[in-house]
């Protein structure tokens, strides 16, 4: 996955090398080059923390693709993630872009927003 930009968080998860492999294979973001385990995209990281997650019904986490649609569905399909939203009319589109909900190994939430082709350069 392409992903453009994503929202800077701190999340307690149950499993260091479980979370991190997820997020670097799912969403091909870079690991943390520090003592600090954790994600980037771009100046943006998301930091994991060990212990008991807290996660909650609402998206902790927001990310900007800038891959087709289809092929992300693909991609989660291919990784096992749980879609809590699917990709069809129940996905709100707001300024052209789908939203879709996803969750991590914590049940974490993650909102994708999957820009059209015309905002994608």
């Amino acid at each position: 996955m392409n992903i453009r930009e994503l929202s800077p968080a701190t999340l307690t998860v149950a499993n260091l090398h479980n979370s991190l492999r997820f997020y670097h294979e799912v969403f091909d973001l870079p690991m943390l080059e520090s003592d600090v385990p954790g994600v980037k995209s771009g100046d943006q990281t998301i930091q994991f923390q060990l212990g008991t997650p807290v996660p909650t019904d609402q998206a902790v986490l927001k990310m900007t693709a800038k891959n087709k649609a289809e092929d992300i569905r693909k991609h989660f399909i291919n990784y096992g993630v749980h879609v809590v939203s699917q990709f069809d009319s129940s996905v709100t589109a707001t300024d052209q872009a789908l939203t879709v909900l996803v969750e991590d190994p914590d049940h974490y939430q993650i909102e994708i927003t999957i820009l059209p082709p015309t905002h994608q350069r």
